[in-house]
């Protein structure tokens, strides 16, 4: 009995010493387990961070979004600061002021009229209204509905758009780098570099005139082409890069947004593009298609095998952004029907002025020498937005540099994913080479900062020496008085002169014979037909029949007439207004 109760005690003994030597065994086990709970914990927080980061906006990011805007309100200023009315009154448009005069005709159309579908008062051919123009409905809106004037709610507009499309660009910035310093240095690549095209505002006027060609001058002398900043000074274009932006963001998003929500926005945002300003809208849908066939072009250049099924799935996410060109193509062909508007397309397909790509150097500066190096080491960025960068890119490159049609038009959509690409490039530089990690160290990167980013206050204030003497954007007292007196007259066409009749249909809201060089049918023709009927040579009754042909109602007749000709008192013109040297006549 004993014996057995020492057995049973001792097998007792041995069953505590292995439990404890297991629990000992398993301590280490536990520990590792409470380890990578903690770890996991962390990377939790980590990837929450992250992500919440990604969705916040630091203040420096707002700061600079309404900055840049703001700074290009400057060069309007000076256009005010340098008036001196009554002989010379600024309009309030320091650069492209006839095209914006032009704007002016359809949003006054909008606010007085309440159209959303305009006429074109540049031409007095019969038409009906076929124009459509969100951007101008909406200021003509505001106009209409606050009160404010058309610059007053244009440099609104500049402010409010400018800081939105950066604000874009950068959540658009987070498809490309995790790291918030990262985004940063290409959010300020974006808003605030440029290239070196400055250096030749030092030139002489003529300088490196070569046979006709405009030499180094003329393509600088309009920044805007240049740079996202410089693009701050036309506002319907930061809308359409604005959402052309967020479809990047659409279109790259991991995990990708479901079919319906493509769809949604696929047939409504690459139209607004389009109508807010075509040319942007143009090269939507070119780097719409790109993209789509970049899995394929990508797998070609590394001579390997096309994915079937990551095309397909690039088809299928990028179908809705390209079929909504039907609702263009449509649109296209009603408002063809309209001979004016036909004639109009026809005149701006003959208008095709490109930048020489060997411009490019001076135009991008060390931005360029970065994009290429960002380029080439392009494999490292994720490859749905890697597609897209390219895509934009190319696009933009192919239309700027097109013989056809309007090139200078696209060149400003260039800048920002260059701007990406150089971003990129220099962190990989830092991150490949010793060498240039110390050389953007210091003094070097202050030299590194002036050579990028020198550009945005030079184009800012390089042409305050020139803004007196601009004659398009200054009009007199007497012939602003003028316009306003029409605009209570009854409707009817307006004979003046090129430079009377650039303002006219904004500030009077009659139709004009002649005033723009695009809009205008014939402008060449109707330019000399202008100048025969204030010639003393020709015949009253060859004018008389000259204002019944084009249906004339009012003939204004004021300090730029008078320097092309006299008017014929035998027409029988009845006066209706004579003040400041500014005459108008109705048309019996």
């Amino acid at each position: 009995m004993n014996r057995s109760r020492g057995i049973v005690n001792e097998l007792a003994d041995r069953r505590d010493e292995a439990e404890s030597c297991g629990s000992l065994a398993r301590e280490p086990w536990r520990r590792s387990q409470r380890v990578a709970g903690e770890r996991g914990r962390q990377r939790k927080i980590q990837v929450e961070t992250v992500e919440t980061a990604g969705r916040r906006l630091p203040a420096i990011v707002l700061v600079i979004a309404f900055l840049v805007p703001l700074l290009n309100v400057i060069p309007t200023m000076d256009g005010y600061l340098k008036a001196s009315p009554p002989e010379r009154v600024f309009l309030g448009f320091r650069y492209m002021a006839r095209d914006h005069f032009q704007y002016g005709s359809f949003v006054r159309q909008a606010a007085d009229e309440g159209r959303f579908v305009f006429e074109n008062r540049f031409t007095t051919e019969p038409q009906r209204p076929s124009y459509v123009f969100p951007f101008f409905w909406l200021i003509g809106m505001i106009c209409r509905f606050t009160g404010l004037s058309f610059p007053a709610v244009w440099e609104l507009m500049r402010v409010v758009t400018g800081a939105a499309c950066l604000i874009a660009a950068w959540f658009f910035t987070k498809s490309y780098f995790a790291a918030e310093r990262e985004r940063l240095l290409a959010y300020l690549l974006i808003a605030l570099s440029g290239g070196i095209g400055w250096l030749t505002a030092l030139l002489p006027a003529g300088a490196l005139d070569r046979q006709g060609y405009p030499g180094m001058v003329d393509p600088f002398n309009y920044q805007w082409n240049w740079s996202t900043f410089g693009t701050m000074a036309t506002p319907f274009w930061l809308i359409p890069t604005g959402l052309l932006l967020v479809t990047g963001i659409l279109l790259t998003k991991d995990p990708p947004i479901s079919r319906a929500a493509g769809w949604a926005m696929g047939l409504v945002i690459p139209p607004v593009i389009w109508f807010v300003h075509p040319h942007t809208g143009n090269a939507a849908y070119l780097t719409f298609g790109l993209y789509t066939l970049a899995p394929a072009a990508e797998a070609m250049w590394r001579i390997e095998s096309i994915s079937l099924a990551k095309l397909r799935d690039r088809v299928l996410t990028s179908l809705p952004f390209i079929v909504s060109f039907a609702f263009v193509a449509a649109y296209l062909r009603w408002a063809s029907q309209d001979q004016v508007f036909k004639a109009n397309s026809e005149q701006a397909f003959q208008w095709n002025p490109t930048y020489s790509v060997f411009l490019y150097p001076l135009a991008y500066g060390l931005v360029l020498v970065l994009a290429l190096f960002g380029m080439r080491w392009s494999g490292s960025l994720a490859e749905r937005p890697r597609h897209f960068l390219f895509a934009w890119m190319l696009s933009s490159f192919i239309l700027a540099t097109n013989p056809i049609f309007s090139g200078v038009k696209y060149q400003y959509l260039l800048h920002l994913p260059l701007a990406i690409f150089a971003a990129h490039g220099l962190i990989e530089l830092r991150r490949r080479s010793e060498q240039a990690r110390s050389l953007s160290r210091g003094t070097g990167a202050v030299v590194l900062g002036a050579i990028l980013f020198v550009n945005a206050p030079l184009t800012i204030f390089k042409d305050f020496g020139k803004t007196a003497s601009e004659s398009d954007i200054y009009y007199s007292e007497p012939e602003l008085e003028a316009a306003r007196f029409l605009l209570a007259q009854p409707a009817g066409t307006i004979l003046s002169s090129f430079q009377s009749g650039t303002i006219l249909p904004w500030l009077s809201g009659h139709k004009v014979y002649e005033g723009h060089f695009l809009l205008t049918v014939d402008m060449n023709a109707k330019y000399g037909e202008f100048g025969a009927f204030l010639d003393p040579k020709i015949p009253t009754a060859g004018k008389r029949t000259f204002l019944r042909t084009n249906d004339i109602r009012y003939v204004l007749y004021g300090p730029t007439e008078r320097q092309i000709g006299s008017l014929d008192p035998a027409i029988g013109l009845e006066s209706i207004y004579d003040k400041g040297g500014v005459a108008i006549y109705r048309v019996p």
